[in-house]
């Protein structure tokens, strides 16, 4: 069974450890997410919450099975929009 911590809706960075040295990741509502890009001018041609390979079963179950039922990353394919500011470069 998963534990739900922390509040979904809150806009946060967290700071972490990656190898030796620092990741620094902010957390937000999907919904942020997709106004940020539109509002750069993007077309959001896709969306991916990707899952963990099979073969991270064998190196770490705990972690894959908490992936498999909640994505840690978001990958959007974007697109430039008709009033994209990137237009006149």
């Amino acid at each position: 069974e998963l534990k739900i911590t922390g509040d979904y809706l809150v806009k946060r960075k967290i700071i972490d450890v990656f190898g030796k040295d620092t990741v620094n990741i902010w957390t937000m509502p999907i919904s942020d997410m997709v106004r940020t890009a539109i509002g750069a001018g993007f077309v959001i041609e896709d969306l991916v919450e990707p899952r963990p390979l099979d073969e991270m079963k064998v190196v770490n179950a705990r972690e894959y099975y908490r992936l498999s039922k909640i994505p840690e990353f978001v990958i959007f394919k974007l697109l430039s929009g008709p009033c994209s500011p990137f237009d006149e470069i």
